[in-house]
């Protein structure tokens, strides 16, 4: 029995990490900054002049994703005015990758006669060189400190996007926490 609990965990693992094992994720912060000192949060509006137009959906999805970050991590969300304001960017580029695919064959053969006989061998590989293009999604989170209006935070993290668009919307929850599990501030909890 615990030898297929433990084979059930190690299968459940695996696909939990398969669903986004090409997320690549980054993150910068400034050092000076006091993270504790902040208690609330508000939200950009979605930024359309920084960002690859997607769905009105799929903003909206995103901007919970982020919101719901930020409340795990003890942060009150006000509507306007908050100790930090958290803004969105999605920016999608078409990308090419090339592929070489070919056999490798192989010839061994004897020519000649006498003392001046050889052998001889050789080979050949015929590769075929191929273009894939496909979609490089890059998520970008920006938290400001509201009242010195700078910068204090940014993650962001990028992959390559499915064919189809159900799929990249199912992954927007658990590439946020990925890169909010970057994020140095978390509010001190009170008892």
């Amino acid at each position: 029995m615990k030898k297929s609990l433990f084979l059930l965990t190690l299968v459940a693992a695996v696909i939990a990490t398969s669903c986004v094992s090409t997320f690549s994720v980054s993150a910068d912060y400034d050092r000076q900054t006091d993270f504790s000192k902040y208690k609330t949060f508000s939200m950009l509006p979605w930024q359309t002049d920084v960002s690859t137009p997607v769905a009105g959906a799929i903003r909206t999805k995103l901007l919970n994703a982020a919101k719901n970050e930020m409340l795990e991590r003890g942060y009150t969300f006000v509507e306007k005015g908050g100790d930090l304001t958290v803004g969105l960017s999605l920016l999608i580029e078409e990308k090419v990758e090339y592929r070489s695919d070919g056999t490798v064959s192989y010839g061994v053969g004897y020519g000649g006669y006498g003392y001046y006989g050889a052998y001889g061998m050789g080979y050949t590989t015929p590769t075929t060189i191929r273009e894939y293009y496909f979609n490089e999604g890059t998520l970008i989170v920006d938290i400001f400190d509201e009242k010195a209006k700078n910068l204090v935070w940014q993650g962001y993290g990028f992959d390559r996007l499915e064919d189809n668009p159900h799929k990249n919307e199912d992954k927007i929850d658990t590439y946020m926490r990925y890169i909010f599990h970057k994020y140095p501030g978390k509010v001190k909890q009170t008892k």
